[in-house]
Protein backbone atom coordinates (compact mmCIF):
# COMPACT_ATOMS: atom_id res chain seq x y z
CA UNK A 1 0.00 0.00 0.00
CA UNK A 2 1.47 3.38 -1.03
CA UNK A 3 1.69 6.45 1.22
CA UNK A 4 -1.30 8.18 -0.41
CA UNK A 5 -3.50 5.14 0.17
CA UNK A 6 -2.45 4.97 3.81
CA UNK A 7 -3.28 8.64 4.29
CA UNK A 8 -6.70 8.18 2.68
CA UNK A 9 -7.35 5.20 4.94
CA UNK A 10 -6.32 7.15 8.04
CA UNK A 11 -8.51 10.12 7.16
CA UNK A 12 -11.46 7.79 6.48
CA UNK A 13 -11.00 6.15 9.89
CA UNK A 14 -10.98 9.53 11.62
CA UNK A 15 -14.19 10.56 9.85
CA UNK A 16 -15.91 7.32 10.91
CA UNK A 17 -14.75 7.80 14.53
CA UNK A 18 -16.02 11.38 14.52
CA UNK A 19 -19.42 10.31 13.20
CA UNK A 20 -19.63 7.61 15.87
CA UNK A 21 -19.14 10.17 18.61
CA UNK A 22 -22.02 12.22 17.20
CA UNK A 23 -24.45 9.32 17.24
CA UNK A 24 -27.02 9.29 20.12
CA UNK A 25 -25.73 7.18 23.00
CA UNK A 26 -22.33 6.72 21.40
CA UNK A 27 -20.50 8.48 24.21
CA UNK A 28 -20.17 6.49 27.44
CA UNK A 29 -19.85 9.75 29.38
CA UNK A 30 -22.69 11.99 28.22
CA UNK A 31 -22.62 15.45 29.80
CA UNK A 32 -25.07 16.26 32.60
CA UNK A 33 -25.37 19.04 35.17
CA UNK A 34 -27.14 18.82 38.52
CA UNK A 35 -27.83 22.14 40.24
CA UNK A 36 -29.31 22.74 43.67
CA UNK A 37 -30.86 26.18 43.11
CA UNK A 38 -30.61 28.57 46.04
CA UNK A 39 -34.26 29.17 46.99
CA UNK A 40 -33.98 29.63 50.74
CA UNK A 41 -35.58 27.01 52.94
CA UNK A 42 -36.98 25.01 50.05
CA UNK A 43 -36.09 22.68 47.20
CA UNK A 44 -35.50 23.28 43.50
CA UNK A 45 -33.07 21.11 41.52
CA UNK A 46 -32.26 21.52 37.84
CA UNK A 47 -30.97 18.58 35.80
CA UNK A 48 -29.73 19.30 32.27
CA UNK A 49 -28.36 17.01 29.58
CA UNK A 50 -27.63 17.89 25.96
CA UNK A 51 -29.93 20.91 25.95
CA UNK A 52 -32.80 19.10 27.69
CA UNK A 53 -33.97 20.13 31.15
CA UNK A 54 -35.85 18.70 34.13
CA UNK A 55 -36.80 20.83 37.13
CA UNK A 56 -37.42 18.89 40.32
CA UNK A 57 -39.52 21.09 42.65
CA UNK A 58 -39.66 24.87 42.55
CA UNK A 59 -39.20 26.21 46.08
CA UNK A 60 -41.61 28.36 48.06
CA UNK A 61 -43.75 31.00 46.32
CA UNK A 62 -41.73 33.72 48.06
CA UNK A 63 -38.61 32.46 46.22
CA UNK A 64 -40.23 31.91 42.82
CA UNK A 65 -38.50 34.91 41.26
CA UNK A 66 -35.08 33.54 42.23
CA UNK A 67 -35.86 30.15 40.68
CA UNK A 68 -37.16 31.68 37.44
CA UNK A 69 -34.15 33.97 37.24
CA UNK A 70 -31.75 31.05 37.63
CA UNK A 71 -33.51 28.97 34.97
CA UNK A 72 -33.40 31.81 32.48
CA UNK A 73 -29.73 32.44 33.24
CA UNK A 74 -29.09 28.74 32.62
CA UNK A 75 -30.62 29.13 29.16
CA UNK A 76 -33.79 27.18 29.91
CA UNK A 77 -36.75 28.04 27.68
CA UNK A 78 -38.55 24.72 27.72
CA UNK A 79 -38.72 22.13 30.47
CA UNK A 80 -39.00 18.57 29.22
CA UNK A 81 -40.20 17.68 32.72
CA UNK A 82 -41.34 19.49 35.83
CA UNK A 83 -41.43 17.19 38.86
CA UNK A 84 -43.47 18.05 41.96
CA UNK A 85 -42.15 15.57 44.49
CA UNK A 86 -44.86 16.19 47.09
CA UNK A 87 -47.43 18.87 48.06
CA UNK A 88 -45.43 20.88 50.63
CA UNK A 89 -45.32 24.60 49.87
CA UNK A 90 -41.52 24.82 50.03
CA UNK A 91 -41.37 22.38 47.13
CA UNK A 92 -44.28 23.41 44.86
CA UNK A 93 -44.92 27.03 45.84
CA UNK A 94 -42.97 28.32 42.84
CA UNK A 95 -44.76 26.05 40.34
CA UNK A 96 -47.17 28.77 39.19
CA UNK A 97 -44.25 31.01 38.20
CA UNK A 98 -42.63 28.07 36.40
CA UNK A 99 -45.74 27.44 34.31
CA UNK A 100 -46.10 31.14 33.57
CA UNK A 101 -42.51 31.62 32.41
CA UNK A 102 -41.61 28.35 30.68
CA UNK A 103 -43.13 25.81 28.35
CA UNK A 104 -43.52 22.57 30.29
CA UNK A 105 -43.91 19.43 28.20
CA UNK A 106 -44.69 17.00 31.00
CA UNK A 107 -45.41 17.15 34.72
CA UNK A 108 -44.72 14.27 37.08
CA UNK A 109 -46.24 14.61 40.53
CA UNK A 110 -46.77 12.62 43.69
CA UNK A 111 -50.09 10.85 44.34
CA UNK A 112 -50.03 12.48 47.78
CA UNK A 113 -52.60 15.29 47.69
CA UNK A 114 -53.33 18.27 49.92
CA UNK A 115 -56.15 20.69 50.68
CA UNK A 116 -53.90 23.76 50.82
CA UNK A 117 -54.34 26.74 48.51
CA UNK A 118 -50.79 26.23 47.27
CA UNK A 119 -51.54 22.70 46.11
CA UNK A 120 -54.86 23.69 44.50
CA UNK A 121 -53.12 26.48 42.57
CA UNK A 122 -50.46 24.03 41.42
CA UNK A 123 -53.12 21.67 40.06
CA UNK A 124 -55.03 24.49 38.37
CA UNK A 125 -51.99 25.90 36.56
CA UNK A 126 -50.67 22.45 35.67
CA UNK A 127 -53.94 21.58 33.93
CA UNK A 128 -54.10 24.97 32.23
CA UNK A 129 -50.56 24.56 30.87
CA UNK A 130 -51.72 21.93 28.42
CA UNK A 131 -48.87 19.56 29.26
CA UNK A 132 -49.28 15.87 29.92
CA UNK A 133 -49.23 14.97 33.61
CA UNK A 134 -49.20 11.79 35.64
CA UNK A 135 -48.26 10.05 38.87
CA UNK A 136 -45.15 8.05 37.93
CA UNK A 137 -44.72 4.52 39.23
CA UNK A 138 -41.56 3.10 40.74
CA UNK A 139 -39.38 1.76 37.96
CA UNK A 140 -40.55 4.25 35.33
CA UNK A 141 -37.64 5.68 33.30
CA UNK A 142 -37.55 8.97 31.41
CA UNK A 143 -35.03 10.04 28.77
CA UNK A 144 -33.40 13.43 29.27
CA UNK A 145 -30.95 14.14 26.48
CA UNK A 146 -28.25 11.48 26.83
CA UNK A 147 -29.14 10.92 30.47
CA UNK A 148 -31.96 8.88 31.92
CA UNK A 149 -34.00 9.45 35.05
CA UNK A 150 -35.59 6.56 36.93
CA UNK A 151 -38.29 6.80 39.58
CA UNK A 152 -37.14 4.70 42.55
CA UNK A 153 -40.12 5.52 44.77
CA UNK A 154 -43.46 6.63 43.38
CA UNK A 155 -44.73 8.33 46.52
CA UNK A 156 -47.83 7.34 48.44
CA UNK A 157 -51.39 8.60 48.91
CA UNK A 158 -51.28 7.72 52.58
CA UNK A 159 -49.32 8.79 55.63
CA UNK A 160 -47.01 11.73 56.09
CA UNK A 161 -46.65 14.28 53.28
CA UNK A 162 -42.84 13.99 53.33
CA UNK A 163 -43.04 10.23 52.85
CA UNK A 164 -45.23 10.83 49.83
CA UNK A 165 -42.12 12.19 48.11
CA UNK A 166 -41.06 10.97 44.69
CA UNK A 167 -37.45 9.71 44.74
CA UNK A 168 -35.46 9.98 41.49
CA UNK A 169 -32.11 8.72 40.22
CA UNK A 170 -30.50 10.42 37.21
CA UNK A 171 -27.73 8.60 35.34
CA UNK A 172 -25.20 9.88 32.80
CA UNK A 173 -22.57 7.34 31.85
CA UNK A 174 -20.94 6.10 35.06
CA UNK A 175 -22.15 9.06 37.13
CA UNK A 176 -25.49 9.10 38.93
CA UNK A 177 -27.44 11.47 41.16
CA UNK A 178 -30.00 10.37 43.76
CA UNK A 179 -32.65 12.97 44.66
CA UNK A 180 -34.43 12.20 47.94
CA UNK A 181 -36.84 15.18 48.22
CA UNK A 182 -38.21 15.08 51.82
CA UNK A 183 -38.26 11.30 52.18
CA UNK A 184 -37.55 10.03 55.69
CA UNK A 185 -35.58 7.04 56.95
CA UNK A 186 -38.78 5.00 56.61
CA UNK A 187 -38.72 5.49 52.83
CA UNK A 188 -34.96 4.89 52.84
CA UNK A 189 -35.61 1.50 54.45
CA UNK A 190 -38.18 0.66 51.77
CA UNK A 191 -35.70 1.57 49.07
CA UNK A 192 -33.00 -0.62 50.63
CA UNK A 193 -35.44 -3.54 50.67
CA UNK A 194 -36.61 -2.91 47.10
CA UNK A 195 -33.50 -4.31 45.45
CA UNK A 196 -33.19 -1.25 43.19
CA UNK A 197 -29.79 0.26 42.48
CA UNK A 198 -29.12 3.00 45.04
CA UNK A 199 -25.39 3.54 44.69
CA UNK A 200 -24.94 7.08 43.38
CA UNK A 201 -22.10 9.53 42.91
CA UNK A 202 -24.22 12.49 44.02
CA UNK A 203 -26.80 12.53 46.81
CA UNK A 204 -29.40 15.26 47.07
CA UNK A 205 -29.79 15.01 50.85
CA UNK A 206 -33.30 14.28 52.09
CA UNK A 207 -35.45 16.85 53.89
CA UNK A 208 -32.90 19.69 53.98
CA UNK A 209 -30.61 17.73 56.28
CA UNK A 210 -33.24 16.75 58.86
CA UNK A 211 -32.17 14.09 61.36
CA UNK A 212 -35.17 12.04 60.18
CA UNK A 213 -33.40 11.39 56.85
CA UNK A 214 -29.99 10.23 55.55
CA UNK A 215 -29.42 7.36 57.95
CA UNK A 216 -25.95 5.85 58.32
CA UNK A 217 -27.13 2.54 56.82
CA UNK A 218 -28.59 4.38 53.83
CA UNK A 219 -25.34 6.25 53.25
CA UNK A 220 -23.47 2.95 53.25
CA UNK A 221 -25.74 1.68 50.49
CA UNK A 222 -25.61 4.85 48.38
CA UNK A 223 -21.89 5.54 48.91
CA UNK A 224 -22.00 9.08 47.50
CA UNK A 225 -18.90 11.17 46.84
CA UNK A 226 -20.80 14.45 46.80
CA UNK A 227 -23.90 15.68 48.62
CA UNK A 228 -26.15 18.68 48.00
CA UNK A 229 -28.09 20.23 50.89
CA UNK A 230 -30.87 22.66 49.92
CA UNK A 231 -31.41 24.83 52.96
CA UNK A 232 -32.00 28.42 54.02
CA UNK A 233 -32.55 30.39 57.22
CA UNK A 234 -34.90 28.25 59.31
CA UNK A 235 -36.08 27.43 62.81
CA UNK A 236 -35.75 23.67 62.49
CA UNK A 237 -32.01 23.36 62.91
CA UNK A 238 -31.57 22.17 59.32
CA UNK A 239 -29.17 20.82 58.37
CA UNK A 240 -28.70 19.00 61.66
CA UNK A 241 -25.24 18.32 63.02
CA UNK A 242 -26.26 14.64 63.19
CA UNK A 243 -26.57 14.39 59.41
CA UNK A 244 -23.46 16.48 58.72
CA UNK A 245 -21.40 14.23 60.98
CA UNK A 246 -22.75 11.17 59.14
CA UNK A 247 -21.65 12.71 55.84
CA UNK A 248 -18.21 13.48 57.25
CA UNK A 249 -17.75 9.94 58.61
CA UNK A 250 -18.73 8.57 55.20
CA UNK A 251 -16.09 10.74 53.49
CA UNK A 252 -18.65 12.73 51.52
CA UNK A 253 -18.05 16.29 50.28
CA UNK A 254 -21.17 18.32 50.97
CA UNK A 255 -22.37 21.65 49.64
CA UNK A 256 -24.99 23.90 51.28
CA UNK A 257 -27.04 26.41 49.35
CA UNK A 258 -27.24 28.70 52.39
CA UNK A 259 -23.44 28.96 52.36
CA UNK A 260 -22.58 28.64 48.66
CA UNK A 261 -25.71 29.85 46.87
CA UNK A 262 -26.81 27.73 43.91
CA UNK A 263 -24.45 24.75 43.59
CA UNK A 264 -23.87 23.33 40.12
CA UNK A 265 -22.18 19.95 39.70
CA UNK A 266 -20.91 19.30 36.17
CA UNK A 267 -20.64 15.73 34.92
CA UNK A 268 -18.18 15.24 32.05
CA UNK A 269 -16.09 12.26 30.93
CA UNK A 270 -17.17 10.30 34.00
CA UNK A 271 -15.99 12.97 36.42
CA UNK A 272 -17.77 15.54 38.57
CA UNK A 273 -16.54 19.10 38.97
CA UNK A 274 -17.84 22.29 40.58
CA UNK A 275 -16.71 25.81 41.35
CA UNK A 276 -18.49 25.74 44.71
CA UNK A 277 -16.51 25.30 47.89
CA UNK A 278 -17.37 22.24 49.95
CA UNK A 279 -18.51 22.82 53.55
CA UNK A 280 -16.44 21.39 56.38
CA UNK A 281 -18.24 22.46 59.56
CA UNK A 282 -20.52 19.85 61.14
CA UNK A 283 -22.34 22.47 63.22
CA UNK A 284 -26.10 22.32 62.68
CA UNK A 285 -27.86 25.06 60.76
CA UNK A 286 -30.90 27.15 61.53
CA UNK A 287 -31.49 30.56 63.04
CA UNK A 288 -33.07 29.34 66.24
CA UNK A 289 -31.97 26.87 68.89
CA UNK A 290 -35.55 25.63 69.22
CA UNK A 291 -35.28 23.59 66.03
CA UNK A 292 -32.29 21.58 67.16
CA UNK A 293 -33.28 21.25 70.79
CA UNK A 294 -36.38 19.29 69.82
CA UNK A 295 -34.89 17.12 67.16
CA UNK A 296 -35.70 13.88 68.92
CA UNK A 297 -39.24 13.93 67.57
CA UNK A 298 -40.74 12.65 70.81
CA UNK A 299 -41.70 15.97 72.31
CA UNK A 300 -39.91 14.95 75.47
CA UNK A 301 -38.18 18.31 75.82
CA UNK A 302 -41.51 20.00 76.53
CA UNK A 303 -43.66 19.60 79.67
CA UNK A 304 -47.20 18.23 79.42
CA UNK A 305 -48.64 21.69 80.05
CA UNK A 306 -46.70 23.31 77.21
CA UNK A 307 -48.84 25.08 74.60
CA UNK A 308 -48.90 23.35 71.22
CA UNK A 309 -50.97 24.00 68.12
CA UNK A 310 -53.18 21.90 65.86
CA UNK A 311 -54.56 22.40 62.38
CA UNK A 312 -58.18 21.85 61.37
CA UNK A 313 -57.50 18.70 59.37
CA UNK A 314 -54.06 17.51 60.50
CA UNK A 315 -53.02 14.66 62.78
CA UNK A 316 -49.90 16.33 64.25
CA UNK A 317 -49.27 18.90 66.97
CA UNK A 318 -46.88 21.77 66.31
CA UNK A 319 -44.84 24.53 67.88
CA UNK A 320 -46.10 28.09 67.40
CA UNK A 321 -43.58 28.89 64.64
CA UNK A 322 -44.14 25.81 62.49
CA UNK A 323 -44.80 26.50 58.79
CA UNK A 324 -47.59 23.90 58.83
CA UNK A 325 -49.74 26.39 60.76
CA UNK A 326 -49.95 28.78 57.83
CA UNK A 327 -53.70 28.33 57.28
CA UNK A 328 -55.04 27.24 60.68
CA UNK A 329 -53.70 27.42 64.23
CA UNK A 330 -55.66 25.92 67.14
CA UNK A 331 -54.05 26.27 70.55
CA UNK A 332 -54.10 23.43 73.09
CA UNK A 333 -51.77 21.76 75.59
CA UNK A 334 -49.29 19.01 74.90
CA UNK A 335 -51.13 16.76 77.38
CA UNK A 336 -54.44 17.28 75.58
CA UNK A 337 -52.96 16.76 72.13
CA UNK A 338 -51.37 13.47 73.18
CA UNK A 339 -54.52 12.22 74.88
CA UNK A 340 -56.47 12.88 71.68
CA UNK A 341 -54.05 10.79 69.66
CA UNK A 342 -52.06 13.55 67.94
CA UNK A 343 -48.41 12.87 67.09
CA UNK A 344 -45.51 15.37 67.09
CA UNK A 345 -44.80 17.18 63.82
CA UNK A 346 -41.49 15.98 62.35
CA UNK A 347 -40.61 19.50 61.25
CA UNK A 348 -40.76 21.24 64.61
CA UNK A 349 -40.46 18.48 67.25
Amino acid sequence: MNVAARLRGGIFALIIAGLALCLPGASAHAAMTVTAIDCGQGDATLIKSNGHAMLVDSGDASQARSVVRYLKKAGVKTLDYYVATHPDADHIGGSVAVYKNFKVKRTLYSPKSSTTRTYKRFLRYMRAEGCSYSHPRAGATYKLGSAKVTVLFGGSKHGDSNDGSLVLRAVSGKVSALLMADASTEVESKLMRSGRTLRSTILKVGHHGSSYSTSSSFLKRVRPKYALVSVGRNSYGHPTSTVLKRLKRAGVKWYRTDRSGSVKLVVSAGKVSTRAKASTSTAGGGSSSSGSSASSGSGSTASSGTAVYLTRTGTKYHRSWCSCLRYSKIKTTLRSARSRGFDPCKLCF
